[in-house]
């Protein structure tokens, strides 16, 4: 195989390698917004659900408190039964006072007088139950007030509880998506690392072949060039021998299945891996 050739697939393997490596980039680029994506989903989930479950709390406190309520009204409901039927205590003691004032200023029979009086009396032996039926009655009023409070009150805790918990449950559900698009690109730039060592490998021998291929012809050439450019490149490699260092053991570990932090893709790809 002539120069040109193996040139030609030196340079091919390597234009490879390059747009899987370009690739990589803009697939560790997502990589990096999934993981700020997940933090933000997260954290909003987290804080959607405590406030379900503070609703949920205040909601059941609701509940609780109206549940007694209607006991008390239960009970209310029994003494006013009790209590017989209830008459208002203040038109019994008007009633009183005007048969008390007939009885006072008129001329009255024997016959009549004790009509009065009987009325008189059975009227106030009424009043006691009347202002008892009336103290009761207004207790219930009040608590049946109370409950219909509470039971709106439960209903809005319900209602709002509910909503933050839906919230909470879409926020899930993108949280699960991005995680699933973080697994799915992580194996995919492990795949395109493994293609990438066959590429650079590939390139790496065509450039032998074809070294020695030149050197053959332009050896003197080849020498000048290669000293021009051999204390910059003993530079570089010095710098770049340590990234490669640590590259090679986290890309051991990365082959192995185990998954790496942002950072130390960012080392992978800074080392000519990616």
């Amino acid at each position: 195989m002539d120069a040109r050739e193996l040139k030609i697939e030196r340079d091919s393997a390597r234009r490879e390698a390059k747009n899987i490596s370009f690739d990589n980039r803009k697939k560790i680029s997502e990589l990096r917004e999934l993981f700020d994506k997940t933090k933000e989903l997260k954290n909003s989930r987290d804080k959607e659900n405590d406030l379900s479950a503070e609703l949920r709390q205040k909601r059941e406190e609701a509940k609780i408190q109206a549940s007694q309520c209607k006991a008390r009204l239960y009970e209310l409901r029994k003494k006013m039964t009790d209590a017989g039927e209830g008459k208002n205590p203040i038109a019994l003691q008007d009633e009183v006072e005007r048969l008390e004032w007939i009885q006072q200023t008129e001329s009255l029979n024997s016959k009549e007088e004790k009509q009065f009086a009987k009325q008189i009396s059975e009227l106030r032996k009424q009043l006691p139950k009347a202002k008892e039926f009336q103290d009761v009655l207004v207790g219930y009023y009040a608590e049946r007030k109370k409950l219909r409070e509470l039971e709106t009150k439960e209903r809005e805790f319900h209602s709002k509880m509910v909503e933050h918990s839906n919230k909470a449950k879409a926020l899930h559900d993108q949280l699960m998506a991005a995680s699933k698009q973080i697994d799915s690109l992580q194996k995919s730039i492990s795949s395109a690392i493994g293609i990438l060592e066959k590429k650079f490998s590939e390139a790496d021998e065509k450039h032998a072949e074809l070294v020695k291929t030149v050197g053959e012809h332009k050896v003197r050439e080849m020498e000048e060039r290669q000293k021009e450019h051999a204390d910059h490149s003993r530079r570089l490699q010095a710098q770049h021998q340590k990234v490669v260092e640590k590259a090679k053991a986290i890309y051991s570990r990365f082959k192995t299945g185990e998954k790496i932090s942002l950072d130390e893709m960012m080392v992978l790809r800074d080392s000519g891996l990616l």
